[in-house]
């Protein structure tokens, strides 16, 4: 994985550390949009997917920021490896009782002059 988990401490550690430790799916760092540009969910927020009826925890939001040269809202996440590497596979944020929508997208982010954004 990309996060060394000997480092004292980060946000999103606990639940990596539970990710790791239940055996589940290994996590990957991938890019996403949001499906509404200008929303930009917080940093923390749960990626969630709907198992027979319920809502599970599959990842959380690590970074996100509006593009105003892209015109969309561009960030990074933790995901399941099966999905983090879908480009344009869809997941959903959960945020105040709300599903926001949002896509992977695979590789950096570039604006339309082809420069490379930095998040």
């Amino acid at each position: 994985g990309l996060v060394k988990m000997d480092k004292p401490d980060f946000l999103g550690k606990r639940s990596l550390m539970r990710v790791n430790s239940s055996g589940g799916p290994q996590q990957r760092l991938a890019g996403f949009k949001m499906a509404r540009p200008g929303i930009v969910p917080e940093e923390g927020l749960q990626i969630v997917e709907r198992r027979q009826g319920k809502l599970e925890i599959i990842g959380w939001i690590t970074s996100s920021r509006f593009s105003p040269t892209l015109g969309e809202t561009i960030g990074l996440c933790w995901l399941p490896a099966g999905l983090a590497e879908r480009s344009g596979a869809e997941f959903s944020v959960f945020r105040e009782g709300q599903l926001l929508g949002a896509t992977v997208h695979q590789g950096a982010f570039y604006d339309p002059q082809g420069e490379r954004v930095r998040a």
